[in-house]
């Protein structure tokens, strides 16, 4: 998943964490500037928008799949730096 740095899935630091990287994997996949061309992310009926976001996640070609994760991992650890200074 693409929160695989994040605290174990009962902390709350753990939620707020998969979270965090969801909006920022949905914020990357609707850019322009992705490989295959912006992502529209609509949710389905029923559906929340972390949910839906998941759903495409989970439906990326593998090259993909692995460049989403390093972007993620990119974006959180800048926001992490971010807040310390």
């Amino acid at each position: 998943m693409i929160a695989s740095r994040a605290a174990s899935p009962g902390s709350p630091a753990g939620g707020d964490a998969r979270a965090a990287a969801l909006v920022a994997a949905g914020r990357l996949l609707q850019s322009r500037g992705w490989p295959g061309g912006p992502v529209r992310i609509q949710a389905a009926p029923g559906e929340t928008y972390p949910q839906a976001v998941v759903r495409i996640i989970a439906a990326l070609p593998e090259r993909e799949l692995a460049a989403l994760r390093e972007l993620v991992a990119w974006v959180r650890d800048y926001e992490r730096a971010e807040a310390v200074m």
